[in-house]
């Protein structure tokens, strides 16, 4: 398996680039402190930006969806809650994380991830922050509809075990194909609403001792049971010129993990190590209209989430090596809570009218887009 690769740590050049910035949600005016998990999409010729929204820290139960919506990108409505969390089987809120967006020709489909914890006792993390909630269990993904992109549907359940980390992609034939951790879902039905599949690199074989499913809990013993000397969750995929899906894993390494598709995301290859560098984050990888294949993320080797990094690839998504830093400054923590590490954390991306929109959390606290001429690249 030839493997993808990103040159940031030995390249000279790291040209400094600053967009046209927008805070969408400013915690320190808000009443919640906690933002996170960033999708963007287009509909009609309105830009869409979703994330998670909580009290304290991270995945709280009655964590909700909030979303705001631009018509320049650059002016933003003020947040409302897109879906708020409802009370689970066990006498608590659902934890719901934002997934992404999906634009049909006259709809505008929104998918929210949901579960809940087996024990609700109180959990620290390593600076001893705490949260109510331990082991996520009952996985689901939800979409929404809207016409208008202001009034939504009810939450639909997909009948899928899975925690998203996106919205549906369309591949070159046409399906699309939904990113999770260890596993993935993909449908042939245009409208993202029917016929979803779950797949991964975790074999039928393999005997989990509980039913396969995808969540912030579940991925840590796939990869153990697997033998895999790493971690590998939230995937973000390049599609070569021939339909090859080149998944890249974050691994909690200092490295990116690869699993290939050569069926449109039926089945996937065992993963292996890159030499790909990463952070410890959430990345976005994403083709321009000119074919060139783009990475946001965080590729520095320690876990500090800065900078927050462009890079660009000129040979269909197999090199990495043009950068760009969209942002450097440490700036520091505001409001305690639970996990809240990282400075430029979980960027995710859109393209419309000659523009690069890129979304993502600071210290999972504001959430802020960052408006990008494609000429600039």
């Amino acid at each position: 398996m030839r493997r993808i690769e990103n040159t940031w740590l030995s390249a000279r050049r790291k040209e400094v680039l600053e967009g046209e910035r927008s805070c969408l949600y400013d915690s320190a005016k808000q009443e919640w402190h906690f933002c996170h998990h960033p999708a963007l999409g287009v509909f009609q010729g309105t830009l869409y930006a979703m994330w998670s929204n909580g009290p304290c820290g991270e995945d709280e139960p009655g964590q909700r969806v909030q979303y705001a919506f631009s018509s320049d990108g650059s002016n933003w409505s003020e947040p409302q809650i897109l879906c708020p969390a409802w009370m689970g089987k066990k006498g608590y809120e659902v934890v719901l994380t934002a997934a992404g967006f999906y634009a049909c020709e006259d709809q505008l489909n929104a998918y929210i991830s949901s579960y809940e914890y087996e024990t609700y006792e109180v959990q620290a993390d390593r600076l001893g922050r705490t949260r109510l909630g331990a082991n996520c269990i009952d996985p689901k993904l939800y979409v929404l509809t809207s016409r208008d992109g202001i009034h939504w549907s009810e939450p639909q359940d997909l009948s899928l075990p899975m925690s998203a980390v996106g919205g549906p992609r369309k591949l070159r034939s046409g399906r699309l194909l939904i990113e999770g951790n260890w596993a993935h879902a993909w449908t042939d039905d245009p409208k993202g609403l029917t016929g979803w599949t779950l797949s991964g690199f975790c074999p039928d074989n393999v005997d989990m001792n509980e039913p396969p499913r995808d969540d912030p809990s579940f991925f840590w013993k796939v990869s153990e049971r697997l033998g895999i000397d790493a971690h590998l969750c939230e995937g973000s995929f390049v599609e070569g010129k021939d339909g090859t899906l080149h998944m890249l894993y974050r691994s909690y390494t200092p490295w990116l993990w690869q699993s290939d598709s050569y069926d449109g995301g039926e089945s996937w290859t065992f993963p292996e190590k890159t030499d790909f560098p990463d952070g410890n984050s959430k990345f976005c990888m994403r083709k321009l209209p000119d074919g060139r294949w783009i990475y946001v993320g965080n590729p520095g080797p320690d876990r500090a989430r800065c900078p927050l990094v462009i890079s660009v690839s000129e040979d269909d998504g197999w090199t990495f090596d043009t950068h760009y830093q969209i942002e450097t400054e440490m700036v520091p923590v505001r409001f305690p809570g639970f996990a809240k590490g990282g400075i430029y954390g979980y960027p995710n991306v859109a393209i419309d009218g000659g523009f690069l929109y890129i979304i993502y959390s600071v210290w999972k606290e504001d959430m802020i887009v960052q408006r990008i001429s494609l000429d600039r690249l």
